[in-house]
């Protein structure tokens, strides 16, 4: 579920308290990452994989805030569950621009280069044509397949795709070389520069996790922007790891990413982030990987307390689905 934007306007969440829109204004002109296009595809490739498990594995704590998800982007329009879109010749059929790793689409055989021509018996015409189709057959499939025909160098090929329920929040790649990540509204934004320095998947899903964190508890919505304060970041970071341990990545380290990152800003910073004790953060983070251990050992799915959220309607709703 990945959208990747240049000179995105980024604020500190993971680490620092979010800057007034002044400061905001004073980021935009920030120096972009210079790498090749195929270390920019990479890097976008690993957190859309990253971001798909987490949003898929914890689709029941998004409520009305889900959708079913194929984890491809395809040219010509931003339908549910296909992230992205690219600009597309008029005369052209949309085209598969990139496929996310583990993803419906990719596990049912869809290719980057791949020409969609029919959607359930449906021919798309260019541009919004192909956005209504999809939009409609993932709101009304009612649990079957997407059957898609597709043109493949010239040979006809027929496939079908079972979508999956995932959160309908997106994951932003932005082209910036700074170690950041931040949420707003329903998104999350992480730097390539942050992918990069996080060289494994498991500490890029506690950092992703957190930000998804923020939107699902309504950090994001509940405070204008600009306004969260620092004692949603305990919060954010217990369900940041209960996210991302959920979808089945390593959490052990997860204390160690907040420590890493508190030593690489610590000249700029200092020991305090979004206002809120680093020491408290930890221990937050400490509580949810004690508690995913003990469930794991009993068998259990592991779910997050209410009773260590400030607000917890939204999770009782959820749980009991």
């Amino acid at each position: 579920m990945i959208l990747r934007g240049t000179a995105l306007v980024l604020l500190a969440s993971f680490l620092l308290q979010p800057a007034s829109s002044d400061a905001a204004h004073s980021e935009s002109t920030a120096s972009l990452v210079q790498g090749s296009a195929a270390e920019s595809q990479e890097l976008a490739t690993r957190l859309s994989t990253v971001a798909h498990r987490i949003l898929v594995s914890n689709a029941q704590f998004c409520g009305q805030d889900s959708v079913e998800v194929l984890g491809m982007d395809i040219s010509g329009g931003d339908p549910h569950g296909i992230y992205g879109w690219t600009d597309s010749d008029e005369d052209e059929f949309p085209t598969v621009v990139s496929v996310t790793p583990g993803a419906p689409a990719a596990e049912s055989g869809i290719r980057v280069g791949d020409r969609i021509t029919e959607i359930n018996g449906e021919q798309p015409s260019p541009g919004i044509s192909a956005f209504q189709l999809f939009s409609h057959w993932l709101s009304d499939r009612q649990g079957g397949p997407v059957a898609l025909s597709i043109d493949r160098d010239g040979v006809d090929k027929r496939i079908s795709v079972h979508p999956e329920l995932a959160c309908s929040y997106g994951v932003v790649l932005s082209d910036q070389d700074d170690v950041n990540a931040l949420s707003q509204g329903h998104r999350a934004f992480v730097t390539a520069g942050m992918v990069r320095w996080l060289a494994k998947d498991d500490d890029l899903a506690v950092v992703v996790g957190h930000e998804i964190g923020h939107i699902a508890a309504g950090h994001t919505t509940n405070h204008p922007y600009g306004s969260m304060h620092g004692d949603v970041e305990p919060e954010a970071d217990y369900l940041g790891v209960y996210f991302a341990a959920r979808a089945g990545y390593d959490v052990s380290g997860a204390a160690e990413v907040l420590q890493r990152l508190v030593n690489l800003k610590q000249g700029e910073y200092g020991r305090r982030g979004h206002g809120v004790d680093i020491a408290e953060r930890l221990q937050a983070i400490d509580a949810a990987v004690s508690e995913i251990r003990r469930a794991h050992a009993a068998g259990n799915d592991p779910l997050p307390s209410a009773e260590r959220l400030s607000s917890h309607d939204w999770l009782m709703d959820s749980s009991s689905n």
